[in-house]
């Protein structure tokens, strides 16, 4: 009995390790913008929080300030699709996050309802 010819053939089993990497790689894209969206709506949240304070203090207006800045500064060219823009909006996620982050490990941590007086 005759083999087929892509059993036999290293180009079948190279085509389907391709069409493997590719599907890899698209599940790969798809949890990186998850977790990049994720991150951003955390900062979002963070931000638009600081609105609904009647008074802000110095250092939140001093770190939105610095964090538009950074916002502004950040320089890609979403059409060349290249990992350094990808890099770069990652290294601005990652700063503005330690902003939100000093945030909240300075806000006061609300009491539980069954301990209030």
């Amino acid at each position: 009995m005759k083999t087929k010819k892509s059993e036999t053939s290293p180009i079948g089993s190279l085509c389907t390790e391709l069409n493997a990497i590719e599907k890899a790689f698209h599940e790969t894209l798809r949890a990186y913008t998850k977790r990049i969206d994720t991150d951003l709506n955390h900062i979002r949240h963070a931000v638009e929080s600081l609105e609904a304070q009647p008074k802000l203090e110095k250092i939140h207006l001093h770190d939105v300030r610095d964090m538009l800045m950074l916002a502004r500064n950040l320089e890609i060219k979403p059409a060349k699709g290249r990992r350094r823009d990808l890099k770069r909006t990652e290294a601005l996620l990652e700063d503005l996050g330690r902003f939100v982050g000093d945030w909240e490990a300075t806000r006061p941590k609300s009491r539980p309802a069954e301990l209030e007086d």
